[in-house]
């Protein structure tokens, strides 16, 4: 079995996380007020936070193909 935190989507689903909890801090009057959010958290996800997520999954990914896709536990 492959661990949730392995799979490509991962990234997917921090970011969506990131931006989610940005733009519904509190909830955005308007429409236009939501879309301006997203444009901003979207802005705010900086090269150096990209890396640290893809460095990540890659020991994540290498610690999956060293358990041969097993099931394995991970201290992070």
């Amino acid at each position: 079995m492959v661990s949730t935190f392995t799979r490509p989507e991962s990234i997917g689903l921090f970011l969506w996380g990131y931006i989610k909890q940005r733009v519904y801090a509190t909830p955005p009057p308007t429409l236009q007020e939501l879309r301006n959010r997203i444009t901003d958290a979207c802005d705010s996800v900086s090269p150096a936070m990209l890396y640290n997520v893809r460095r990540e999954v890659q020991s994540r990914v290498q610690m999956c193909i060293v358990a041969e896709g097993h099931h394995f536990e991970h201290d992070r």
